[in-house]
């Protein structure tokens, strides 16, 4: 049921990962994880999602939407 599309560790915290999920009718669920905590600490959702990357020296996670990039900040 909750599979991840799309996979990527964080450049700054190993305790921290991203995960997009399949495409919906709808939209296609975001979520950051951080290893230490049983929930996800940043769930979102973006209606065309392609391409998942971690800023290499912020806290910032970016999804390509439909002609725009979606930023997300994180607390380390």
């Amino acid at each position: 049921m909750d599979r991840a599309c799309l996979f990527r560790w964080s450049t700054i915290s190993e305790n921290l990962f991203a995960t997009t999920g399949y495409p919906g009718k709808m939209a296609s669920q975001f979520q950051i994880h951080h290893l230490g905590h049983s929930q996800p600490v940043l769930v979102g959702s973006v209606p065309v999602g392609s391409g998942l990357s971690w800023y290499q020296t912020l806290p910032l996670c970016v999804i390509g939407g439909d002609h725009k990039l979606l930023f997300w900040v994180t607390e380390v």
